[in-house]
């Protein structure tokens, strides 16, 4: 499945498949686990008390964007 990833990643950064691309694809990985554990625990709707009933999804386009990019209109 990480190889799946890192092939999403590379193709979305256009980029090669190198170290790179697996580096990046470990980090989202690293990060959206960080935000659904977070999540499950109930902090992140602590730390974003306030926001939007959607402040999860907002927080899963962040992590993309800032590991991919953000997405081309």
């Amino acid at each position: 499945m990480f190889q799946h990833v890192t092939e999403l990643v590379a193709r979305c950064r256009t980029q090669a498949l190198e170290p790179s691309a697996a580096v990046t694809a470990a980090a989202l990985w690293a990060n959206l686990h960080g935000i659904a554990q977070l999540w499950s625990w109930g902090s992140g709707q602590l730390a974003l008390r306030g926001q939007d009933s959607d402040s999860h999804d907002r927080l899963i386009e962040a992590a993309l964007d800032a590991h991919l990019g953000p997405m081309a209109s």
